[in-house]
């Protein structure tokens, strides 16, 4: 049997679970208040992804006017290894266009191997250190006409 996934904005109702899933992945955690601050600044934007109406995972991003700097994202335990991450990365990739933000932008840390593997596989590259995050980036190529 099929299982029905969506991706919505992340709205107020979902705080709790998403500070309680942020809480289970991270051991530096983003509190419920401060996604809730973030999430009213103009340029931060929250998904939520659903699995059969349930939710499963989630990202938080910030707009910038070059390029998409993700802050964090997580899918529950209970999700993992059914595609969740995979198609909000998916939903994340097609933002990015060749008139305006050409890069998504995710920092992992360097303990983070399950993590740095998983972007590594969708498309994104590891471009350095920075203290002890990598900084990895996915960038399309986009063909130039002319």
């Amino acid at each position: 049997m099929s299982k029905k996934f969506f991706i919505r904005w992340m709205v107020p109702r979902d705080m709790d679970w998403v500070a309680m899933t942020e809480w289970m992945c991270f051991d530096d955690p983003i509190s419920c208040q401060d996604f809730v601050d973030m999430l009213r600044k103009r340029n931060h934007v929250g998904l939520v992804a659903l699995i059969d109406g349930e939710l499963a995972g989630y990202i938080l991003y910030e707009i910038f006017s070059d390029r998409y700097e993700i802050i964090t994202f997580a899918v529950h335990e209970d999700f993992r290894r059914q595609g969740v991450g995979t198609k909000i990365m998916e939903k994340m990739k097609v933002k990015v266009s060749p008139q305006k933000r050409r890069k998504l932008i995710f920092e992992v840390r360097d303990s983070n191997l399950r993590g740095q593997l998983f972007l590594k596989k969708i498309g994104f590259k590891a471009t350095g250190v920075t203290g002890d995050y990598y900084p990895m980036v996915y960038e399309k190529k986009f063909q130039e006409t002319g």
